[in-house]
């Protein structure tokens, strides 16, 4: 697994992780801006009624358990903080834990 480390290409993997990030931070942050009119209880489409017509195995969506304007609202501003802390290098400071690599034979 050498291959998968590539420690020549740091700058290419930071600029990809940062800008991936801006671009969920924007979308989500348009999503919060513009559900209401567009997705809301009383907006073009409103998303219970498309809810009732689809089924979940053919349109699989978190809001098929609960939909609420409140909720669609703190769905879309929670990912627009998250994509804005990624952005902001979050992702570096947090240490995930790994498996425990087996000891070599020998």
């Amino acid at each position: 697994m050498n291959w998968f480390a590539a420690p020549d290409y740091w700058f290419a993997r930071l600029v990809f992780e940062r800008g991936l990030a801006v671009i969920y931070a924007i979308a989500f942050t348009v999503a919060g801006r513009q559900f209401r009119g567009l997705l809301g209880a009383r907006g073009l489409l409103p998303v219970p009624g498309y809810l009732s017509g689809v089924s979940f195995l053919r349109k699989p969506s978190l809001f098929h358990l609960r939909y609420s304007d409140r909720l669609f609202a703190a769905v879309a501003w929670s990912g627009a903080a998250l994509g804005a802390a990624m952005a902001a290098g979050l992702g570096d400071a947090l240490v995930l834990p790994s498996p425990a690599r087996p000891a070599a034979p020998g």
